[in-house]
């Protein structure tokens, strides 16, 4: 992307930003004489909606902070995870390749199959 598309990206977020921010603080001024009746584990009468606002909105940011370090460690420890099980994965394979070159040379590769005898071509036993 070139430098002109990230500016005008960045300075659009920039301005919406700044737009969110006038309208909450527009909405809050304009409901501060207001009040309602809110159920918080419990009734509460004649509640300042403008108080009401500004408390919901805090209470989300301080979620949001508490939460996304939370997230980001969870995914950290998925990945940790997960490397883990590739590391002792490639040591079990290295194992494998250890033994198999460890092996002597006239043991079969597999248990099933017997070993070929000197004279034996390989095929069955056929009477002359």
């Amino acid at each position: 992307m070139s430098l002109a598309f990230r500016q005008i990206k960045v300075y659009v977020k920039l301005c919406s930003l700044i737009a969110a921010l006038l309208v909450a603080v527009v909405v809050i001024v304009k409901n501060l004489g207001e009040s309602v009746r809110v159920w918080f584990f419990g009734w509460h009468e004649s509640v300042n909606i403008g108080l009401l606002v500004t408390c919901t909105a805090a209470i989300t940011l301080v979620g949001w902070w508490v939460l996304r370090p939370a997230m980001t460690v969870h995914r950290d420890l998925g990945d940790l995870r997960r490397n883990q099980m590739e590391r002792d994965q490639q040591k079990r394979q290295a194992e494998l390749l250890d033994r198999l070159e460890k092996a002597p040379a006239d043991k079969p590769a597999s248990p099933l199959s017997p070993p070929p005898s000197e004279g034996d071509p390989g095929g069955p036993d056929l009477p002359d």
